[in-house]
């Protein structure tokens, strides 16, 4: 098993590094898009070196009694139960968080510094991750906490109880981040009264589309890069622009953009792939249940990762990383379904607001302000684009 298991974790770094090379060779030799091509480059190396280091990580723990350690100390401090368990999980992946930090930081003040994208401080760089770690720890150790509980209590069975309840808790943490989770990290104000929010109200009415407002984030706080989306549900739903998007485009191709994601809405896409979500969660949780239910579970969490004391916790890490090629085969359609989504909803754009060419226009404009990959290899579309290429999609909605 523990064989099998770094097979998988190699496989994936050494198809990435395919794609990855496929996709470099695809890139144009045009002069005038070399900027783009280092742009690319430098941000490839700097990412399979950290994708590298993780892969050695995984390696070398399983191969020493770096689990084995984590596991006694946790369990001196919270002896054996559920909250062990969690805390055992999110312990052994702290290493990895940590050994990240360093490519992160190269990414950030080296690399977007130089080609003029990053406006992070280091204290906030320090901040968010901070931020990120304790409401990750606050709010994950509980939910592990409470799943490894419902095993503990309820057997192999219980994959479809733990997988109700974590649907339930996923939501009510979409529903809820928004207006707690959101703030802590950046700045919402109200956009000011003028010719764009009066156009953005006016077509939400006509659209007959609810909101409970339009708000400017702070995006430059840490890039020159933009965006813009929707937040919360019915009429607490929220339409957040970057003011990045805001100084840099025209109030026509804002529009444009905006009535993109109204689309999205409109056209029943969130909830689609709010099911998608649901539903591979559920099979996570089945291939859990039926991997408890085998007669060799234990001997097989024990020769994994040479723990004295196989454990629940224990299972929930073999799984996820047995579960890596699933996911990525999953992702395929569920990829492919978002490209399409992205397709319906530039048509929604160009159906409701009647100006195709503005959002042709920011399109074009982000791709070559954010020194995106113009012409991207088909692979590296299937396997990792949500959206389609930029080309692609003005064709579309030249059409």
């Amino acid at each position: 098993m523990k064989t099998l298991v770094i097979v998988i974790l190699v496989a994936n770094f050494l198809l990435d590094l395919l794609v990855e090379v496929l996709n470099f060779r695809a890139f144009p030799s045009d002069a005038s898009l070399e900027k783009r091509r280092h742009y690319l480059r430098e941000n490839l190396r700097i990412g399979f070196l950290d994708q590298g280091v993780q892969v050695a990580f995984w390696i070398i723990a399983f191969q020493t009694r770096y689990f084995e350690a984590i596991d006694q100390w946790t369990r001196s401090i919270l002896g054996s139960s559920a909250w062990q368990g969690a805390f055992w999980l999110i312990a052994v992946s702290v290493l990895r968080s940590v050994l990240s930090l360093p490519f992160q930081a190269y990414s950030t003040f080296s690399i977007e510094a130089r080609y003029g994208f990053n406006t992070t401080t280091v204290k906030t760089f320090i901040l968010d991750r901070t931020k990120g770690s304790v409401i990750g720890l606050a709010i994950g150790a509980p939910i592990l906490a409470f799943v490894l509980a419902i095993f503990e209590k309820m057997g192999t069975d219980a994959w479809w109880i733990s997988w109700v309840a974590m649907t339930i808790l996923s939501l009510a943490i979409g529903y809820l981040a928004p207006a707690f989770i959101l703030p802590l990290f950046n700045k919402f104000s109200p956009l000011p009264q003028g010719d764009l929010r009066r156009e953005i109200e006016a077509y939400a009415s006509r659209e007959h589309f609810p909101m409970g407002g339009t708000f400017i984030m702070d995006g430059s706080k840490r890039s020159t890069k933009r965006n813009a989306f929707f937040t919360g549900f019915g009429r607490l739903r929220k339409l957040v622009l970057f003011d990045t998007l805001v100084s840099k485009h025209s109030t026509e191709e804002v529009m444009a953009v905006v009535a993109h994601e109204m689309g999205h809405f409109k056209l029943g896409h969130i909830p689609k792939m709010i099911g998608i979500s649901v539903a591979t969660q559920g099979l996570l949780f089945w291939i859990l249940g039926r991997f408890l239910a085998a007669p060799n579970a234990a001997r097989w969490i024990e020769g994994t990762l040479r723990l004295s004391t196989p454990s629940l916790a224990g299972a929930f890490l073999v799984i996820s990383l047995l579960y890596l090629p699933i996911s990525r085969i999953l992702s395929l359609g569920t990829l492919g379904l978002s490209r399409k989504h992205e397709f319906e909803a530039d048509a929604y754009s160009k159906a409701t607001y009647g100006k195709p060419e503005a959002l042709i226009g920011a399109l074009q404009k982000m791709e070559t302000d954010h020194l995106s990959h113009p012409s991207p290899h088909w692979l590296k579309v299937l396997l990792e684009y949500s959206h389609p290429p930029v080309a692609k999609r003005a064709q579309a909605l030249k059409g």
